[in-house]
């Protein structure tokens, strides 16, 4: 069985600082496609165009209905980069209760002391 390699904690680093910056654009992506969807924004037509349009209401809503598929995707990849988050958190935490369980003289303490 091969040996697991950890990554060093700067590449973990790297990793996290990459993940921060999918999530700040993604976070940003998903409130645009709300947006649209609720119409927050105020620049639609929806109150001011007749009602007897109603191919243009089908596409409204066909829309409507992909940019609330794309706000469910979004919100996956936010979900899964917050984990990959955590999971480095953890890694990280790990490594560093494995270095307070070393003494000085490079043996290790009993984690049962």
């Amino acid at each position: 069985m091969a040996e697991k390699t950890r990554y060093s904690d700067a590449e973990l680093e790297e990793f996290r600082a990459i993940i921060l910056s999918k999530l700040d654009k993604a976070k940003k992506d998903y409130e645009m496609l709300k947006g649209g969807i609720t119409n927050t924004d105020g620049n639609d037509i929806a109150d001011t165009s007749p009602t007897f349009k109603v191919l243009e209401e089908g596409a409204t809503t066909l829309s409507k209905e992909e940019s609330g598929r794309l706000a469910q995707r979004q919100m996956k990849f936010i979900q899964n980069l917050q984990a990959a988050l955590i999971r480095i958190e953890n890694i990280l935490k790990s490594a560093e209760q494995d270095l307070h369980r070393i003494d000085l003289g490079g043996n290790r303490k009993n984690q049962w002391q």
